[in-house]
């Protein structure tokens, strides 16, 4: 067995294709964050402290969400004539978010939203203060803020949001100095870790992406190794193909691909495959129709670096209700073809819209909060 085989097999099993399915993170989420927070106010020398979150989610569509969120912190600075030390910060509120590629590993995000938020003051000694004539020591007012960042998924069930936030509180207390002419605001950076939750298709009940109508396993998940993924049930391990010089080719190619699950409707779909064979390949064909129709279509998969192979589904092709497609490997001894997916099974590429709408409203909504974000820096006393 050629040492060099088991390693690229091992390699496209474990990292080669994974880098490319295209697939939806989970419709709910929760999740935890840190970060810093600063009081933008009327204050001389304002401190970055700790801020601290948690929050609930849910997908309207692919390219927007809701959230509900909790967080908390505190920041500090100095007032002329005051001993004001810093305002610990408490706030609930929900945010609206639209998500510009949501089928991508990295996707920019922006969201705007608003909610109340609880502050007290304390001393230089830790201390509550007492309030004055000018301001008082403790309040609740409402807020609105604006939100932009990106989101990493890590994988089907987890994904990283890093991103900053802009908040404009309706009062001039936060800082203790109520005579600025200014209200104040709360500018923060974070990272959250989300978990992922549900399941975005009814008929597959246990979310591996091969719809119960072709899933021989529908209570089981299949294994996502790349490895006859289009069935619905675990495999064992593919087996290794045997290097031999001497003897007839008896031995199938072994498909490596790791299915291809969503989509956006009209755009073209890049398969991925690796292929491997222990003598030489004849063909490695992508085979594939739009759902619905009878004609199966078939383009040769172009190779490419070591044993990677790349076919594209033209988008004229990729039209609703949705795509489905096999990938087959044929070697110059006519072996049975490695295959992955059959006519029988094949994997159903399910699609979702371009989400022009989404983006334009985000687009939007982008450059007028972060305009005015702009705006208020600016002109900041």
């Amino acid at each position: 067995m050629r040492r060099s085989t088991v390693f690229c097999m091992l390699a496209g099993v474990m990292l080669g294709v994974e880098a490319y399915p295209q697939s939806l993170p989970k419709p709910f989420w929760i999740s935890w964050g840190l970060g810093g927070m600063r009081i933008e106010g009327d204050q001389d020398s304002a401190k970055i402290g700790p801020l601290g979150m948690i929050s609930f989610g849910y997908h309207l569509s692919p390219y927007a969400a809701i959230s509900v969120h909790a967080a908390g912190g505190w920041s500090r600075g100095s007032v002329p004539d005051t001993n004001w030390h810093r305002t610990d910060v408490g706030e609930v509120g929900a945010e609206l978010r639209i998500l510009f590629r949501p089928l991508s590993r990295i996707t920019p995000f922006v969201g705007v939203g608003g909610g109340a938020v609880h502050w007290r003051a304390k001393d230089t000694g830790g201390s509550w203060m007492q309030g004055g004539r000018s301001w008082t020591q403790r309040g609740t007012e409402l807020y609105g803020c604006t939100t932009a960042g990106l989101e990493f998924r890590l994988n089907q069930r987890l994904s990283l949001h890093v991103g900053v936030r802009y908040s404009y509180v309706l009062n001039d207390e936060l800082d203790v100095r109520a005579r600025g002419s200014e209200d104040d605001q709360v500018a923060s950076a974070f990272a959250s870790l989300s978990l992922r939750l549900g399941r975005w298709f009814a008929d597959d009940a246990d979310d591996d992406g091969v719809p119960k109508a072709l899933d021989l396993d529908p209570r089981r998940a299949e294994d996502p190794d790349g490895y006859l993924d289009h069935d619905g049930a675990p495999e064992p391990p593919p087996p290794l193909p045997l290097a031999s010089s001497e003897g007839e080719d008896d031995t199938s190619p072994v498909v490596i691909h790791h299915p291809v699950r969503v989509a956006v409707e009209g755009h073209t779909i890049p398969v991925r495959a690796q292929v491997f064979e222990d003598r030489s390949l004849r063909i490695v064909a992508l085979v594939y129709r739009p759902i619905g129709t009878d004609k199966w279509n078939a383009v040769r998969m172009t190779p490419m670096l070591g044993n990677a192979y790349m076919g594209r589904i033209p988008g004229f092709d990729v039209r609703r209700p949705g795509v489905e497609y096999l990938v087959a490997a044929v070697d110059r001894a006519l072996n049975a073809p490695g295959v992955s997916g059959t006519p029988d099974r094949p994997h159903v590429v399910r699609l979702i819209s371009d989400g022009t709408g989404w983006k334009v409203v985000g687009g939007i909504l982008g450059v007028l909060s972060w305009g005015g974000v702009g705006y208020l820096l600016m002109h900041r006393e």
